[in-house]
């Protein structure tokens, strides 16, 4: 016995004919070749008709998790970060500035602002930690820097998966809220932050 095989490089379908070195001629002859084919045209019509699943509409994003106060827990979508900088020391503050500016900071030779996030979510500030970070965020045509008191790391997830955010005395200011991220991470919607016309003065 001999086995042949002939693959579809496009679906991945492989045919394989089973037959005696004799018959040989009659197996590949015109008939044969046409059911065949025909065969592989029907599965690859059927491939392409089949509906598309719901999940391959749904687009992939990243975020960065962090922490602001004692164990309150936010995110902000890699597109809106610039860089992400562990250090109070180059924070300098600025006398009779609004009582949500930290201070500027030269970031690049560019002097940024850095705000306290902590006031725009309605969360008590106590002071800056021993180790903040000051991640550089730019949207709606303002770049600034927002301090957090802690960097987690990174994560995928899918902005359609987000869940609705309800008020609560954890959560405020529910604008600046874009969605809730597995029952646990509250993902900023940087847009409306720095759309705010006190940022843009």
């Amino acid at each position: 016995m001999v086995e042949k095989k002939d693959s579809d490089q496009q679906e991945n379908i492989e045919v394989v004919e089973v037959y005696d070195d004799k018959d040989a001629s009659v197996a590949s002859s015109p008939d044969i070749q046409s059911t065949k084919i025909q065969h592989l045209l029907r599965k690859r019509a059927e491939i392409l008709a089949a509906p598309k699943q719901e999940d391959e509409f749904k687009s992939l994003n990243y975020f960065l998790r962090f922490r602001v106060g004692p164990e309150e827990h936010y995110g902000v979508p890699y597109n809106h970060i610039r860089e992400v900088i562990m250090s109070s020391q180059s924070i300098v503050t600025v006398p009779r500035v609004p009582e949500f500016i930290v201070g500027v900071m030269n970031h690049r030779s560019e002097i940024l602002t850095v705000i306290d996030l902590k006031y725009w979510l309605n969360i008590e500030r106590v002071g800056i930690t021993a180790d903040p970070w000051v991640i550089i965020v730019h949207g709606a045509n303002v770049k600034l820097g927002i301090l957090v008191d802690e960097v987690i790391g990174g994560k995928d997830y899918i902005p359609e998966e987000l869940t609705t955010p309800i008020a609560s005395a954890d959560i405020s200011n529910m604008e600046y809220i874009a969605g809730i991220y597995n029952g646990e991470v509250a993902m900023l919607n940087i847009e409306a932050l720095l759309n705010n016309p006190i940022l843009k003065v």
